[in-house]
């Protein structure tokens, strides 16, 4: 009987009844204009010296009905009239740029939802923890944190993004600071 069994199931293999079936990635929601809640006020502030950010500001703005300011040439609107704000900087040995630093030092979120993306931090984890200690009353989400690598090619940035904004218009955990 044991023969008989190995023997079907060797015949069941060769002739393709069983097939791997190949692991999926997970999907994230391709977020687009059309699919998004209009009803939620997006404020992006950003910090680019060296114009690398802004593919990835530019493509949140594709995406998203947001409101953009350079935190370096423009007057900061009040925290108030949003209900998420996504802040963009390049990190300086997984630290938040000096103009950042200086602009969180002052800049008061009112207990809004706050998340963020960057490029060049070599340890996000430490990054987001030196970011989150910045924030003056905030509820921290997790950021988008970007490569060298990953910024060539558009697919994986949308990927990643997609991810992210999707995590982000809906949090599982939030931490306040």
């Amino acid at each position: 009987m044991k023969l008989l069994l190995q023997i079907w199931v060797i015949i069941c293999v060769s002739s393709g009844i069983f097939q791997t079936i190949p692991k999926q990635e997970p999907r994230h929601l391709e977020i687009t204009r059309t699919n998004i809640n209009h009803d939620k006020k997006i404020l992006v502030l950003y910090h680019d010296e060296i114009k690398r950010l802004h593919i990835l500001t530019e493509r949140i703005n594709q995406k998203m009905d947001i409101s953009l300011y350079d935190i370096d040439h423009a007057q900061v609107p009040d925290a108030d009239n949003f209900d998420l704000i996504l802040l963009g900087d390049i990190a300086h040995q997984d630290d938040t740029s000096e103009s950042m630093k200086q602009f969180l030092s002052w800049y008061d979120f009112k207990g809004k939802q706050v998340s963020s993306y960057y490029l060049d931090a070599m340890h996000q984890d430490v990054y987001e923890d030196h970011l989150k200690q910045q924030i003056h009353d905030g509820i921290y989400l997790h950021g988008l944190g970007i490569n060298d690598d990953e910024l060539e090619t558009m697919e994986e940035v949308n990927h990643l993004m997609n991810g992210w904004l999707t995590s982000t218009y809906s949090p599982v955990s939030q931490i306040k600071h």
